[in-house]
This record gives C-alpha cells, structure tokens and sequence, in this order.
C-alpha cells in the first residue's frame, strides 16, 4: 500500500496527494507511527507546501503516538506559516494531554482555541465531559453539559454516555438509570459503546435484573455489545444461580454469535 502511494506521490506531488498518503498511513494500526518522518521527508523532497489538513494528520499521528508534547511545537510552526489549527485540531490535542494524564495542559489547549476566536463544537466539549466523568463528580459534569447548552450545542450519545459513566462510578444508578431511560426523550439513542459500558457496571456492581433489562433492550435495537460483556452477564447470572435468565439470553444472542456460544463459559 505505502509503495503504491509513494509512487502516486512522486508522479504528482501536491498537498492533496500527501494528505491522501498520509490519512491512509493514520489509519493502519503500525504506519501511523512513520507519519511524521514521512512528512518531513515527502515535503522536503518533492517541495510540498503542507496546508492545514497536512499538519492536522501529522498532529493526529503524534498524539496517537502519546506525543502531544510534539504537537505544541507544529501549532507554533503553523502559526509562522499562517496556518489556522481548527477546533478538530485543538480537540485532539488536548484529548491526548488528558489521556496522557496532563489536565492542566490540556486545559491550557482548551484556553488557546478560545484566545483563538475558536468555538468549541460538541467534540471539543465531550473530551472535557469525558475527562470529568473518569476523574471528577457527577455536578462537574452536569456543569459542562449546561455550558454546553448555553452556547447552543446539544448533548449527544457520547455525552449522556460519559454522564451514566460518571453515575455509575460514584454509586448513583438510579441516577444512571434514569439519563438512560431519558436519552431518546432527548434526541439520543443508546450506542453499542451505551449498552457495553452499562451492561459491564451493572454486572461488576451485581446489578443483574437491570443488566438483563439492558440487554434485552439492546437485543431490541439490534445494537447488541461485543461478546465479552454478553459472557460477563451469562456467567454473573450463572454464579448467582439465575440459570434460567442465562439461557434467555444465550437463546436470544445465539444467532448472532454463532458457534461462539457453544464454547467453554456458557454452560447454564
């Protein structure tokens, strides 16, 4: 593949053909590592002037690579060469400071969009939402949802997903249960990452009528988790002797996964 766009490359070298070269190396799981070195060398050697789209994959690739620190550096070169990062850009670099475990320079990202005349869209605001709900209260959350509302944007899935997350952990399911229960009342319906997340706090908390619930609601929309949560409930309802419920949902999930369910774990 990286052969074949070298050689499109070579023959007509332009921004466009770099970002296309470059995209296509972000998305494979070991190429996204040589971007930046392709970038310096490619632009160099066919004398490519890299636009904003050029550097905002080169920054993808570094903050995928737990190198956000590097990033800081391509925003000032862009700065000389004005070139105008986008909120896309600044979300993803301050999503790779708070993966990093860097809340204070990914607030100081967040503080330099907004010196920019940037506004922050939904994206930018759930990297902050998701941050709070690992680390922080349920009321810091909800206060950045109302922040979000006041500025016109709208809670999405991602959003109410993090907000049941942040519940959850600080031991209000009721509270949980009900953002879930609210979600399309909102505009929202439960994603596959909705129904994985819940399903495994319910199990892990022991709360395995709800979790049943959830899954037959899952089942329901066709949005059904990946087989490790299903394996999760089966057996949590197997060692609490709730057999009978675990063989619903094996019968109700056997079509989907197969022979995968005739494996050693299901035994009901």
């Amino acid at each position: 593949m990286l052969e074949q766009a070298l050689a499109s490359l070579s023959s007509s070298p332009s921004p466009s053909s770099l970002n296309s070269l470059l995209s296509s190396c972000n998305h494979h799981p070991k190429l996204f590592l040589r971007v930046p070195d392709l970038f310096s060398q490619l632009t160099a050697a066919h004398s490519i002037a890299p636009d904003g789209f050029s550097y905002s994959i080169l920054i993808k690739s570094l903050c995928r690579s737990r190198k956000g620190h590097q990033s800081l550096q391509i925003l000032k070169d862009m700065e000389t060469k004005n070139i105008q990062p986008n909120v896309i850009t600044y979300t993803t670099i301050m999503d790779s400071f708070y993966k990093e475990d860097k809340p204070a320079k990914a607030g100081d990202i967040w503080n330099e969009m907004l010196q920019k005349g940037l506004s922050p869209d939904a994206p930018a605001y759930n990297v902050r939402i998701m941050h709070k709900a690992l680390t922080g209260k349920p009321d810091e959350v909800l206060s950045l949802i109302a922040e979000m509302e006041e500025k016109g944007l709208k809670p999405d899935t991602i959003t109410f997903n993090y907000l049941i997350e942040c519940y959850c952990r600080n031991g209000k399911m009721d509270l949980a249960k009900k953002v879930y229960d609210e979600m399309e009342e909102k505009g929202c319906e439960p994603s596959y990452a909705t129904f994985r997340s819940y399903i495994t706090v319910l199990c892990k908390k022991g709360k395995l009528d709800r979790a049943i619930e959830v899954m037959e609601d899952s089942m329901k929309r066709k949005r059904v988790p990946d087989l490790g949560t299903v394996r999760m409930l089966v057996q949590g309802l197997v060692k609490k002797k709730k057999g009978r419920a675990a063989k619903r949902v094996v019968t109700g999930l056997r079509h989907k996964f197969g022979d995968d369910f005739a494996g050693g774990g299901w035994s009901c």
